[in-house]
């Protein structure tokens, strides 16, 4: 069997409300043949979180951790910010999507 045929084993879904209902929205291009909690390390999930959190102190305050400009930025830290960014994105558009289909 090919890696591209085994079964899916792990597919992302979300809650959300669309008009009156809560209504699940899945993201088949997200999906995985294994539970992606295996795949990611101690050093990936502590940099997501910090991730997270500079995010909220964003929100909250309009201070950046490493300042405005993005060049100046640990490499590491700007993959994981964009990484995070593009993963929201596509939520976001999935749940969207199924805002249209519902024709809300």
């Amino acid at each position: 069997m090919k890696i591209t045929d085994a079964p899916t084993a792990w597919m992302p879904n979300y809650e959300t409300q669309i008009g009156d209902q809560n209504v699940m929205v899945e993201i088949p291009e997200l999906s995985q043949t294994e539970c992606p909690i295996s795949m990611i390390t101690p050093e990936a999930q502590a940099l997501v979180n910090e991730v997270m959190r500079a995010e909220a102190v964003y929100e909250r305050t309009g201070a950046t951790l490493f300042g405005p400009d993005t060049a100046k930025w640990h490499t590491r830290w700007y993959d994981t910010v964009k990484l995070v960014q593009s993963e929201e994105w596509r939520v976001d558009n999935a749940i969207e999507e199924m805002r249209r289909r519902m024709g809300k």
